[in-house]
């Protein structure tokens, strides 16, 4: 049983409007009478009146599509003023009269057929192409109390009995199927014959919401044909195989493994037939990639068929969704194991004695002599020959070690194949060009006053190479990327113009309202296509899940999605947890998506602070307790983490992070903890010169420019700087309120160290540091909560790290942060001040702190 989902109620409020004019229903009731199955009450008779006095219509109301007429004296009237006059009407009813008069001219069966009828039978058609899905035969086990609408009663719309055998014409303008104008003079029986296999059978088609009238027109030339659609007898036996396969498939693995849980496809059996003719379909209109999206029901064997073809020619003709609910049930209950009976001792006594699809489907073909027995056995014996062909075949089978990753993509290699590290830095030329590309808008193009003075500062960066802001960093990456080759995508909420009003990606002209995206003209004769920044819907659960699947797509893109605010992934969290943590794990698909979530505190409450860090850490799979090989020509601990989760504190080193992404021979998630208030931090800029590849200039070291997973102090230490009191370990915006505390403070005996990487642990930098500041005492300080954030994370690798060199352990680390906390932030700004202000002091000033697991 099948629900075809590609309608108005208008319909209804017309009929009604109509009959009470001149029809009066006496006591309805809800049986379908034995003698008749279209009328679903008692009938109908004629209300004692006299004839209706004719009025003047409005001028106004002669231009009403014929859809829209409501009352018989109406029509009288639109039939008088188009007999006077054609022109005075609706082209739709000058359509209508001229094919009704036209007809009841030429044909005299149809002689005595009223406008009022017309109207009431082209209703009654509407009302099954609106309302049949809900009399469509769908339950397979007839257990479902079924409520028939009214509207699709013909006793509804005037008719009785007596009408059955009488002749109607139903031809209409512009329209397909039943009221096409090329479709013969039929009975009402035969209409409403024809209405009930169409739209009441084992397919229901539920379409009318649709505003398209040619796409309504293609699926009733499809559903309303002149007589029912029928395959011949090669496609049934097709059909027949593989409804075999997929019930002998199952019936195999119930003997094979008679105690295991397999979530069968028992009594959805023909949901492969159905797959594979929409895949045959597809294939036949140019189809080169299917994407499966799989539940767990039915798993193995995906491993009525009709409506499965019909949404594979929707979808090539008209590029939109079709969805096709297959209506089944589950012979087993949740499970192969499971006793259903408990809950559902009815259901399950039907279902027992229920038979299966494939008996149902053999039955009728037996009966039709479309197969015969041994027809039917023959396939039985040949599916059962090969399952049990390949069943002895699997025992002597050995898993091949080749990873099928690096076959996947072209070049790409598995967490088993040594990837080298990349540099990331890009020639000072380029930089210059792609620079005045993104800072440059069109000469008559007149944005905003504000945007302009936005574009002019940034030019000015790029051309004194000082002062490079977030916004500018990230553009550079983009840009670049986008030169070497590379498609750039960006969705999210707000991402256009970003959330904090910082990245205007696209500018608006305030004359003409033109949209120009500076991106999008970074080389010449640039593809459009290249660069895609769109504001998404308000649904972080489907826009996330869509862009996971994209970049899955093609590895040569750079595809990034940014959460309005950090929080606000947690309508995404089923994606985090089953596809993008682990999704490489459970099916060795790489995965490049980079996702930006807001984060940091700065008064804006606990729905505006956190993106929940300390989520992300948690669900990262790097051991606490192992110090993976570290050797810069040997490291290959970021292949084998699930994904990389940054908290970057400068716009050069943001730019190396996002080129990185694509700069490498495998492919990893990345979560960016993005800043909120460093879009606009008067030292939170960069120099040109760090985001080039020239040796000598700031970022450049022995491997060349790259993402810098730790900075180090800035206070120029050497090598060994014994007098160093304390070492502040921190991550994110929190650096530059320590670090203004130290300078005001003049606290010269404190070393502070970012941590911007912070999965996969960089146990080789901090360990480098470690030996810097021998005597230095180590402080992890953060500004979330102590139960939040990173603390829990960095302290038991920060504690391996010391151990190794003899440091101490996981005592010996201080904490200094806010407090453990149910809510992520006061929601006082004051109270914020207040918080953010003592832990800064505590971590710089302080003379001792206490050690949290000993107070």
């Amino acid at each position: 049983m099948t629900w075809f989902r590609a309608g108005s109620s208008v319909a209804k409020l017309a009929i009604r409007r109509t009959l009470s004019q001149g029809v009066s229903n006496v006591a309805r009731t809800r049986a379908l009478p034995s003698g008749n199955r279209h009328f679903h009450t008692t009938i109908s008779k004629l209300k004692a009146q006299s004839a209706p006095v004719p009025r003047a219509v409005p001028l106004s109301r002669l231009t009403d599509s014929f859809l829209d007429g409501t009352s018989s004296v109406y029509l009288e009237e639109l039939q008088r003023a188009w007999e006077a006059d054609p022109n005075s009407v609706d082209e739709s009813w000058d359509n209508f009269f001229r094919n009704f008069v036209g007809q009841a001219a030429t044909t005299p069966g149809i002689s005595g057929q009223t406008i009022q009828e017309s109207m009431r039978l082209l209703l009654l058609v509407r009302a099954y192409q609106v309302y049949g899905h809900m009399k469509a035969n769908l339950d397979p086990l007839g257990l479902e109390p079924r409520e028939i609408p009214d509207d699709l009663d013909p006793a509804l719309y005037g008719f009785t009995e007596a009408d059955l055998d009488r002749e109607f014409f139903l031809g209409v303008w512009r329209m397909s199927g039943f009221l096409s104008e090329n479709r013969p003079v039929q009975t009402l029986r035969a209409i409403l014959t024809r209405l009930e296999q169409a739209y009441c059978g084992s397919i229901g088609f539920e379409y009318m919401h649709i505003a398209d009238r040619e796409q309504c027109n293609w699926l009733r030339d499809r559903i309303e044909t002149p007589i029912p659609m029928a395959y011949n007898r090669q496609r049934k036996e097709v059909i027949l195989d593989r409804l075999i396969w997929s019930t002998q498939f199952e019936n195999f693995l119930a003997t094979k493994w008679t105690a295991a849980k397999r979530f069968g496809l028992e009594g959805g059996e023909t949901l492969i037939p159905g797959m594979k003719e929409m895949f045959d379909r597809s294939a036949d209109l140019g189809v080169e990639s299917i994407v499966i999206g799989m539940s767990h029901r039915g798993r193995l064997n995906v491993l009525v068929v009709h409506a499965c073809e019909l949404a594979a020619e929707w979808r090539q003709t008209f590029h939109t969704d079709v969805v096709v609910d297959i209506v089944c049930y589950r012979r087993f209950g949740h499970n192969e194991i499971d006793e259903p009976s408990f809950t559902q001792p009815k259901m399950y006594k039907v279902i027992r004695n229920h038979p299966s699809a494939l008996e149902i489907y053999q039955k009728k073909l037996l009966e039709t002599g479309q197969v015969t027995k041994e027809d039917i056995d023959k396939i039985h014996n040949k599916v059962t020959s090969i399952l049990n062909e390949e069943f002895l075949a699997s025992k002597d089978y050995v898993p091949q070690k080749g990873d099928w990753l690096s076959a996947f993509w072209s070049g790409f290699k598995s967490p088993e194949q040594l990837s080298r590290i990349r540099n990331t830095g890009v020639k000072p030329e380029i930089l210059k060009n792609v620079g005045k590309a993104i800072t440059t808008l069109p000469e008559n193009f007149k944005p905003h006053r504000a945007v302009k003075k936005i574009f002019a500062d940034r030019l000015k960066m790029i051309e004194t190479g000082e002062g490079v802001d977030w916004a500018v960093g990230e553009a550079l990456a983009f840009a670049t990327l986008l030169v070497e080759g590379n498609h750039v995508r960006l969705s999210g909420q707000d991402v256009e113009r970003g959330t904090f009003s910082h990245r205007h990606s696209v500018v608006h002209d305030q004359e003409t309202g033109e949209r120009y995206c500076p991106l999008g003209h970074v080389v010449m004769n640039q593809n459009e296509e290249m660069f895609t920044v769109s504001n998404s819907s308000l649904s972080e659960f489907g826009v996330l899940g869509f862009e996971l699947g994209y970049s899955m797509e093609n590895p040569n893109s750079l595809v990034i999605w940014e959460a309005q605010f950090g929080d606000f992934a947690n309508g995404a969290q089923v994606i985090f947890d089953q596809f993008l943590s682990s999704g490489e794990s459970k099916w060795l698909r790489q995965i490049g998506l980079v996702v930006l979530l807001p984060h940091g505190y700065d008064g804006q409450g606990p729905e505006h602070s956190s993106a929940r860090l300390e989520r992300f850490l948690q669900m990262s799979d790097d051991n606490p307790f192992v110090i993976p090989e570290m050797e810069p020509t040997l490291r290959d601990q970021i292949q084998k983490c699930n994904w990389q989760v940054v908290n970057v504190t400068t716009p050069a080193n943001y730019f190396h992070v996002l080129r990185r992404q694509i700069h490498r021979e495998f492919r990893k998630p990345l979560i960016v903890m993005a800043p909120k208030n460093l879009l606009r931090h008067k030292d939170c800029k960069s120099n040109l010169s760090e985001f080039d590849d020239v040796q000598g200039h700031p970022g450049f070291d022995k491997q060349g420019t790259r993402f810098k997973r730790l900075i180090k102090d800035q206070s120029g230490h050497s090598d060994l700087e014994e007098g160093i009191r304390r070492l502040v370990l921190c991550s994110g915006k929190v650096y530059y309120e320590l670090d203004e505390k130290r300078k005001s403070t003049e606290n010269k005996d404190v070393a502070i160290c970012r941590v911007e990487q912070l999965c996969p642990f960089p146990y080789d930098l901090i360990q480098r540091e470690l030996k810097r500041y021998p005597n230095a005492e180590i402080v992890w300080c953060q500004e979330e909560p102590m139960n939040m954030g990173a603390y829990n994370y960095i302290a038991p690798r920060l504690a391996t790290a010391m151990k190794a060199l003899d440091r101490g352990n996981l005592d010996n680390i201080k904490y200094v942060g806010r407090g453990p906390s149910a809510a992520t932030a006061t929601g006082f700004y004051t109270v914020h001040v207040k918080e953010q202000a003592a832990l800064v002091e505590k971590a710089i000033t302080s003379d001792s702190i206490t050690n949290p697991t000993l107070a």
